[in-house]
C-alpha cells in the first residue's frame, strides 16, 4: 500500500485514433445559417465514414462544440481514418455544395487527425475525451498551415484541408498500412499557444492560387530541392537579384503540386536555367554553363487566411 503523499502508476487510457473538423468563416454567416451547418456537419462525417467503411454510429466518444466536431474511433482504424475518410469527405462536401446551388452557406472544413491514449465513453477515469492528445488535435485543428491551404484554393473545388499529427504519420503512412502515399504529404511546422511540433498536410483537391503556384517557379537544379517545401534564396552576385531600392527580391520554389506553399507577398524572382550557348549570335548550340535569368514579378498572394 502506497504511503500518504506519494505519486503512483497508473494505467494508460485506452488509444484511441480521433478526428476533429472545423469549418471556415462559421463567425461570418448569419445564425440561422450556422445553425443549420452545424446540424449538417455531423451528418457530412456520417456520410463520409460510411464510405469509408467505419460505424459512425459506433464512436469510443464524439463531441459538438458549435462549427467544430471531434470523434474518437478504435485506434486499429487510424489509417482508414486517414485514407480513403479524407478523399471521400471532400466528395461529399463536393456533392452538397452542387445540391445547394448557392441556396445556403458553402462548407469547408479543416480537419486534423492524431492518435493517444484518452478515456472513452466507459472509461471508470472519465470524462471521456480529456487529455493531452485532444488538447494536441484542436491545436493541429488551428494550424495556420490548414488555414492557408483553404484560404489559397479554389473554394468551388477544395474542401478539405487535413493536418495529421507526426504520431498518427508513423503509425499508419509509415508502416504502409494506410493506402495513402507518403509523397502526396507535406510536411508543415505547427505552433498554435503551447504547442509545437511536427505535422503533414494534406489537401485532397489542390486547386486555385496554391496548384498554380506550384507550377510556375521549377528550379531543375535538384540541389535547391529540399523535401519539396518552399525554399528561400538570395543571389547577391547577381543585380538583377535585388529591386530599385536595393532590397534583396527573395526567390522560391516549389517541388510537387500536391504541395500547399505559404503566403508569399511582395516581389519575387523566377529563376530559370537555360542551357546552351550563352551567346545569342552563335551559330553553334554548344553545352555551356547555364545562364541564371531572374525576372522580378509582383505580389502573387492576396487574401488573408481566415
Amino acid at each position: 500500500m502506497p504511503l500518504p503523499g506519494l505519486r503512483v502508476s497508473r494505467d494508460l487510457a485506452d488509444y484511441h485514433a480521433f478526428i476533429a473538423a472545423d469549418i471556415k468563416d462559421f463567425t461570418g454567416n448569419t445564425d440561422i445559417d450556422n445553425r443549420m451547418l452545424a446540424r449538417r456537419l455531423p451528418q457530412v462525417l456520417d456520410a463520409a465514414f460510411a464510405r469509408s467503411g467505419l460505424d459512425f454510429s459506433y464512436l469510443d466518444f464524439a463531441g459538438q462544440a458549435g462549427d467544430s466536431y471531434f470523434a474518437g474511433i478504435d485506434y486499429h482504424k487510424l489509417p482508414h481514418l486517414i485514407h480513403p475518410l479524407l478523399d471521400h469527405l471532400q466528395d461529399v462536401l463536393a456533392e452538397l455544395d452542387t445540391e445547394i446551388g448557392g441556396r445556403g452557406p458553402r462548407m469547408r472544413l479543416r480537419v486534423s487527425i492524431h492518435i493517444g491514449p484518452l478515456p472513452g465513453d466507459d472509461d471508470p477515469a472519465g470524462p471521456a475525451a480529456i487529455g493531452k492528445a485532444m488538447n494536441d488535435l484542436h491545436r493541429l485543428l488551428d494550424a495556420d498551415s490548414a488555414r492557408d491551404a483553404l484560404q489559397q484554393t479554389d473554394p468551388e473545388a477544395t474542401f478539405v484541408a487535413a493536418v495529421i499529427s507526426q504520431r498518427a504519420y508513423e503509425d499508419a503512412i509509415q508502416t504502409g498500412a494506410c493506402a495513402l502515399a507518403g509523397g502526396r504529404l507535406a510536411p508543415v511546422s505547427v505552433r498554435v499557444k503551447q504547442f509545437t511540433g511536427a505535422a503533414w498536410l494534406y489537401v485532397p483537391k489542390p486547386s486555385g492560387q496554391a496548384l498554380h503556384r506550384a507550377f510556375m517557379c521549377r528550379d531543375p537544379d535538384p540541389r535547391a530541392v529540399r523535401s519539396g517545401a518552399v525554399q528561400a534564396a538570395t543571389d547577391p552576385g547577381h543585380a538583377l537579384g535585388t529591386t530599385a531600392s536595393g532590397t534583396p527580391v527573395p526567390t522560391f520554389q516549389i517541388g510537387t503540386a500536391g504541395q500547399v506553399a505559404g503566403t508569399v507577398t511582395g516581389p519575387v524572382a523566377i529563376r530559370q536555367m537555360i542551357h546552351g550557348s550563352a551567346d545569342p549570335t552563335s551559330r553553334r548550340n554548344t553545352p555551356s554553363q547555364p545562364v541564371i535569368k531572374d525576372s522580378p514579378t509582383g505580389d502573387i498572394s492576396n487574401g488573408e487566411p481566415s
